[in-house]
């Protein structure tokens, strides 16, 4: 795969991954009493997706940077990372107070997303080691 192909990859997991972060975080907007009608429109679930996208860029590029580099592929720290990222900015914008857990939630499943798509692939840039019977070989027809 071309580096231009992973990095459009990558653009595409993350917005697909904070698309339905985004709206369910407007969908946990209308419990409890904070519910307002302007709330309610899908358009500003649109509104969230981009402010989601937006606060979640550094911690999740450094991530997927990370993961690239070392050429992780491990769903569980895709999971990691995803709860930490979320229940970080969760407790940024309380809104509720069970807004700080629901990234505990949607943190995971958020980078559940970006895994089946394109974090089952990090690496794949990188030249593979040689493998050992291989490289035995050229040693001894030296």
């Amino acid at each position: 795969m071309s580096t231009a192909r992973r990095i459009a990859l990558i653009l595409a997991a993350y917005a697909l991954s904070s698309l339905v972060t985004g709206y369910v975080v407007w969908a946990s907007l209308f419990a409890g009493e904070v519910s307002d009608v302007g709330f309610r429109a899908p358009g500003f679930g649109l509104f969230i997706t981009l402010l989601v996208a937006w606060f979640a860029a550094a911690p999740a590029s450094a991530t997927v940077l990370l993961a690239e580099a070392k050429g992780w592929r491990m769903p569980w720290y895709y999971a990691i990372a995803g709860a930490l990222i979320g229940l970080a900015l969760g407790g940024l914008f309380k809104t509720t107070w069970f807004f700080p857990w629901l990234g505990l939630g949607f943190g995971p499943v958020s980078s559940a997303i970006y895994w089946a798509i394109a974090g089952r692939r990090a690496g794949r840039l990188s030249k593979p080691a040689p493998k050992p019977a291989k490289a035995l070989k050229k040693r001894s027809n030296c």
